[in-house]
């Protein structure tokens, strides 16, 4: 498993109504009084993305993952994700394997304003992930999955989408 960072990673976590980019670290407490439901995953998406620079100046290719979600008891406010891939295009992943990839605890912005507690009800989370020989064949056709995990620990049902890798730059 390889734990990303957010600096190889553009995290964007809003409400629905409001269509805006961010995403603070924080630690989770969690809020018993807004848990009981997982994540939805309503939409998933995974298309070719613009060129990523690291700070040695490299550039990559990368991959967009769009995940359009509700969560009817609120406690979206704070969000981590688990990722997968499979160069096994069956339109399934094991989701039992270890992730590929962590997306560490993050909170929703709705406005440039961090999501109150039991607030964060729904939104669209976009991850962007530079490709690299390392990680992946270029121009090679994937299956993606991706489950969210609130605030409170409950987990989405895995989402999965195909999409083929960027080409080597």
């Amino acid at each position: 498993m390889r734990i990303v960072s957010l600096v190889a990673l553009a995290l964007a976590c809003t409400p629905d109504e409001e269509k805006d980019s961010g995403g603070t670290l924080e630690a989770d407490s969690g809020d018993p009084a807004c848990e009981g439901t997982p994540p939805d995953i309503t939409s998933f998406s995974v298309s070719e993305g613009e060129i990523y620079t690291d700070e040695n100046g490299n550039d990559y290719p990368t991959l967009v993952m769009v995940v359009e979600f509700e969560d009817v008891d609120g406690d979206a406010h704070l969000l981590s994700a688990n990722l997968w891939w499979d160069d096994t295009v069956d339109g399934s992943i094991d989701g039992a394997a270890e992730p590929d990839a962590v997306l560490g605890k993050s909170a929703m912005t709705s406005g440039g304003e961090v999501v109150d507690e039991c607030e964060g009800e729904g939104g669209t989370l976009n991850i962007s992930i530079p490709v690299s020989a390392a990680d992946f064949m270029y121009s090679t056709q994937y299956d993606f999955g991706v489950t969210l995990i609130d605030a409170n620990g409950y987990e989405s049902e895995m989402a999965v989408a195909t999409a083929t890798t960027p080409e080597e730059l």
